[in-house]
């Protein structure tokens, strides 16, 4: 399952369709363990400690193998990225400045609607949910500002068997 929603990205280093990352922290935690997920990318002899082997995958082969993303929920999960981009709360490569106003909030409450795009239930009414959160969730998702045809440029997934999934911009190439 994709749990992570963003990568706190340092070197941005994959080649050959797979990317070293290690974790490094973890922001946003609330009752659904939702939040933003820190990442360093390493690579070769220079891997610490923690590091796993991700493969850079389509939307719709995500989470492999048994229950890859429908071409429904991969152009939702765009759209909810999309629009958080929109409001200044994500840039286009899953990036947030944890210093933004509801911060905690904001990325709780994008996790929690990728959720509910991959049909999985949350519950955001739950008394153990922030009402920081729960004001978030529904700002996002406010039926007369959410626009469905919006789309991030380049969304992919990190796969690994062992580890937690999650979703990823890949870069452009540099400019020549």
């Amino acid at each position: 399952m994709i749990a992570g929603l963003v990568l706190g990205l340092g070197a941005c280093v994959a080649s050959a369709g797979s990317i070293n990352l290690a974790f490094n922290s973890f922001a946003g935690r609330s009752n659904i363990q939702a939040g933003h997920l820190f990442h360093e990318i390493t690579s070769g002899s220079q891997a610490s400690v923690g590091t796993g082997t991700y493969q850079i995958v389509e939307l719709t082969k995500a989470p492999p193998p048994d229950a890859p993303f429908t071409p429904g929920q991969v152009n939702m999960i765009s759209a909810i990225l999309a629009n958080a981009a929109a409001k200044g709360w994500i840039d286009g490569s899953l990036q947030a400045d944890a210093g933004q106003t509801n911060y905690l909030g904001r990325m709780g409450a994008i996790q929690a609607a990728i959720w509910d795009a991959m049909d999985l239930h949350v519950d955001i009414d739950d008394p153990a949910s922030s009402d920081a959160m729960r004001a978030a969730y529904q700002t996002l998702l406010d039926n007369s500002t959410f626009d469905p045809t919006l789309r991030l440029a380049n969304l992919r997934a990190v796969a690994n068997p062992d580890r937690q999934d999650m979703l990823y911009i890949v870069p452009l190439p540099p400019a020549v």
